[in-house]
């Protein structure tokens, strides 16, 4: 189930600014055979050279709940899971600014005949035109922050115990 709704942005500049996109248990089935082909589609060339910037295209409000994405890869052999997916961002384009968060609780990842390794995922990312920022939280207490810019990168670390 999904709901949307949208707003006339412009009516000379013949835009539309979508004001809500919300997406209910969305499953994806991704599929890779022992020769590399998978089942995703490819997108056709681009004949354009426009420049469009991703904040062009910005949702004001995204929500993805209870997602579940298959990953099969008989090529590598890995299978991986991830389930109850949840996705939120915001965009502000007064501040051409977006803050969005994923998680998931129940992610499984198998290597060949190696035991399943279940895992969670939690991040918060913040982004302008001028930076990226992204903060990671695993569950024994690390805390990852990563700061990209067009003048430099930075990364810290801190909490935990034990090792990385």
């Amino acid at each position: 189930m999904s709901d949307s709704s949208f707003k006339i942005k412009s009516a000379l500049k013949r835009s539309v600014q979508l004001s809500d996109l919300v997406i209910q248990h969305p499953v994806v089935n991704v599929r890779i055979d022992q020769n590399g082909s998978s089942n995703l589609p490819v997108p056709p060339a681009s004949a354009s050279n426009s420049h469009t910037s991703v904040f062009d295209l910005a949702v004001e409000h995204f929500q993805l709940t209870n997602g579940t994405i298959l990953y099969n890869d008989q090529a590598t052999p890995v299978q991986a899971d991830i389930n109850d997916l949840q996705v939120e961002s915001r965009f502000d384009s007064l501040r051409t600014r977006c803050d969005a968060s994923i998680s998931y609780d129940k992610g499984n990842v198998q290597y060949g005949r190696y035991a399943p390794f279940a895992h969670a995922f939690r991040t918060r990312l913040n982004a302008n035109t001028s930076f990226v920022s992204d903060r990671v939280r695993r569950a024994d207490g690390w805390e990852f922050r990563c700061r990209v810019s067009r003048t430099g990168f930075q990364l810290q670390q801190s909490g935990g115990h034990g090792d990385l």
